[in-house]
């Protein structure tokens, strides 16, 4: 199965959406389940401190579409999990890459 954002998969007992992410490669997605705040965000660049980087306006909408959502909870595929200020931190990347050069 392809996946290409927008659709919803059932993983276990819980539902989730596919968001297309765009960015730090061509098919990034990440994992949604609204029930549980809980986003997998695998590869995808989330929290981005400065605002000398370059993006592509798809990341930037994708960026902006994930902070319209209640995210309690982001699990890295990279890192340790962020369980504090999840909503504020990606406002506060999708300022960042906003201001930054695209």
């Amino acid at each position: 199965m392809i996946l290409k954002g927008g659709e919803n998969v059932k993983l276990g007992d819980r539902d989730f959406e596919i968001i297309y992410t765009p960015g730090h490669s061509n098919d990034s997605i990440c994992l949604y389940c609204r029930q549980d705040g809980v986003l997998f965000s695998g590869d995808t660049p989330l929290v981005i401190r400065s605002t000398d980087g370059t993006y592509e306006p798809e990341f930037i909408t994708a960026l902006g579409n994930l902070c319209s959502r209640d995210i309690r909870s982001v699990y890295f595929g990279h890192g340790p999990p962020l369980f504090d200020r999840c909503n504020e931190i990606l406002k506060e990347s999708f300022e960042n890459v906003r201001k930054s050069r695209h």
